[in-house]
């Protein structure tokens, strides 16, 4: 093994606001399916690199945009949801990104 081993690591961090609009069809009474469109803004977005003497902490440039997003939603209970999502991006720099959500429906 060499001398040159490094403990550090490096990590980006973005915040972001998001609209979106679409339509759902219902599969099951607990599951539907959603189209979505939406539009996606980066409020702040950060490099940094940890367990590292000599190096700083960066802005860096992200652009997102416009994006489409399948939607599976599940019902397990009343007033509660669960979904999967995939957004594929069709301006700015991020190509896609897929979630997991929870919530509760008013």
């Amino acid at each position: 093994m060499g001398g040159n081993e490094r403990n550090s690591s490096s990590s980006a961090t973005a915040y972001n606001l998001y609209g979106e609009l679409g339509y759902g069809v219902d599969l099951a009474p607990t599951v539907s399916l959603d189209l979505l469109a939406g539009y996606e803004m980066v409020l702040s977005s950060e490099r940094s690199i940890s367990y590292c003497s000599d190096c700083y902490s960066e802005d860096i440039d992200i652009d997102s945009g416009l994006f489409l997003a399948p939607r599976l939603r599940f019902k397990p209970r009343e007033h509660w949801m669960i979904a999967l999502s995939y957004q594929g991006y069709l301006t700015g720099d991020v190509e896609s990104s897929a979630q997991i959500s929870a919530g509760y429906i008013f």
